[in-house]
């Protein structure tokens, strides 16, 4: 992420005539929150990406002009609280249930993002479509980042555990088998295990479906554990790219249509990352505490409580009304 931002420093001090350290001063960079088209939390960070690599490491070896002043040196970018909501969460009644209607639909008359698919080779439409129902009930419940940590997660990355319970009434213990996944590269860089319910069972179901997909397409090619989870047979099981589950997700709210309802604390356009967000808001919603929720997102408390908080306190809200 570093190295992309520092691609945007080259750029924009190209774009101010900056061919050496010693010409920034501390108003080289106030141009650069219009200069740059990008949303407010990209150009946000990058900014810190510039300080840091300025302050530490042009600073210490004398690159930098004396009057260099630290705190004035980048300008600030104000996220407002009603910029937040970027990526509503899917919780409305009854908009989870026509997303996982809507994506089985789409299975059935081989729609894909620009449409009914006249022609596929070797399947790829229909593959992609069962890959992308079993991708969403998966981020749904795991919370992973839809990019970042989803696309990028491997079949060794996921170990199964048991924790079934003793049964009275049967006299055996009774299987309860749930997915922990493993996340080593993240965007924040701290690795975290994810337990989750209702992934392992999406898992098998998937593994069993792309097992029969290679079976009939590519006979000699074979799951192997090192592989992604949501990798591309016609390309080595690389990943595809993320434009097209931009792309399929787009035509699957159109196909949704009025029925799904507006999230109620935003106006904003569901997204891939609405996934993420409904597991968080879930959890919340469910009474897990805020602590035990930023470990499985891998949020920070202030950003668990600044983005997902004010759904537990609308919920005890709405049950203080009740009673």
């Amino acid at each position: 992420n570093k190295a992309q931002g520092l691609k945007q420093l080259e750029k924009y001090l190209s774009y101010k005539g900056i061919k050496k350290t010693h010409q920034i001063d501390n108003n080289t960079f106030q141009e650069y929150i219009t200069w740059r088209k990008a949303k407010k939390s990209t150009r946000r960070i990058e900014l810190i990406y510039f300080k840091d690599f300025l302050i530490g490491y042009c600073k210490p070896r004398g690159l930098l002009i004396n009057s260099l002043d630290e705190k004035r040196l980048m300008p600030k970018i104000v996220i407002k609280e009603s910029e937040v909501d970027a990526n509503p969460p899917l919780i409305e009644e009854g908009n989870w249930n026509l997303v996982v209607k809507t994506l089985k639909q789409m299975i059935k008359n081989r729609e894909t993002g620009r449409g009914p698919a006249k022609y596929s080779v070797k399947g790829k439409g229909v593959y992609f479509n069962q890959l992308f129902y079993r991708w969403c009930l998966i981020c749904k419940n795991s919370g992973l980042r839809p990019n970042i940590e989803l696309n990028k997660l491997r079949w060794c990355d996921v170990k199964r555990e048991n924790v079934g319970r003793w049964s009275k009434s049967k006299g055996e213990t009774e299987d309860k088998w749930i997915a922990i996944i493993y996340i080593k590269d993240t965007k924040t860089g701290k690795q975290r295990a994810v337990p989750t319910n209702g992934v392992d069972s999406q898992l098998l179901e998937w593994r069993k479906e792309q097992k029969e997909y290679l079976s009939r397409y590519y006979p000699d090619q074979k799951i192997k554990d090192t592989d992604l989870i949501f990798g591309n047979p016609a390309n080595e099981m690389k990943q595809f790219p993320y434009s097209m589950f931009n792309t399929i997700w787009i035509r699957m709210i159109e196909l949704c249509g009025d029925e799904l309802k507006p999230y109620i604390f935003s106006d904003r356009n569901y997204t891939p990352y609405s996934l993420r967000s409904t597991f968080i808001c879930n959890l919340i919603l469910q009474g897990k505490d805020i602590h035990d929720v930023a470990k499985l997102a891998g949020h920070s408390i202030a950003v668990c409580e600044r983005y997902y908080a004010k759904l537990d306190m609308g919920r005890k809200i709405e049950g203080a009304n009740r009673n």
